[in-house]
């Protein structure tokens, strides 16, 4: 039976899917964690996944805007679809001399 799903789109549900988010520099100290396992749908978004992420650190929320984010080593926007063993990293800006 087909329904809507919460991206609005019509279909079967989607099937759980286990990535990895690991938080770099600032990213990694507000948060206090390095790696972190999170369970999602199956074609949940980058933006959905940080946001999951923020629920459960609220410090992470403020970095947003300045945050780079990358999927199985590439650069993605935040509408990136994510897939069962993805690798997500949350990447804070970085500065040198």
């Amino acid at each position: 039976m087909a329904k809507v799903l919460t991206d609005g789109t019509v279909g079967t549900a989607r099937a759980a899917a286990v990535v990895s988010v690991r938080l770099f520099a600032g990213a990694a100290e507000v948060a206090g964690v390095r790696v972190q396992r999170v369970t999602i749908q199956d074609g949940a978004t980058v933006d959905e996944v940080f946001d999951r992420m923020a629920e459960q650190f609220p410090a992470l929320a403020a970095m947003k805007a300045s945050l780079k984010f990358a999927v199985n080593q590439e650069f993605v926007e935040m509408d990136q679809r994510l897939s069962d063993g993805d690798e997500m990293a949350v990447i804070p800006p970085v500065s040198g001399g």
